[in-house]
């Protein structure tokens, strides 16, 4: 089932955090952004994509971190 979900980055055209993707993805399905539906990707790369931004955020404490500064990380 294709469900709406918010993920930690945003679509490149609109801004959106949410995506449309499927309660268990396989790696070669294709994600979507749900408010414009700019293709974002295929989930095997979004999902590395989304793993080691999580890895960054685990080694950098937010709380010493700017607002700004934890945004930059995200676009990268």
């Amino acid at each position: 089932m294709n469900t709406l979900r918010k993920v930690p980055m945003e679509c490149s055209r609109c801004g959106s955090n949410r995506v449309h993707l499927d309660d268990s993805p396989a790696d070669d399905d294709t994600v979507s952004c749900a408010e414009c539906g700019e293709f974002l990707g295929v989930w095997f790369m979004l999902r590395d994509r989304l793993e080691a931004n999580a890895r960054k955020r685990a080694m950098i404490d937010p709380a010493l971190m700017a607002d700004k500064v934890m945004k930059q990380l995200d676009a990268k």
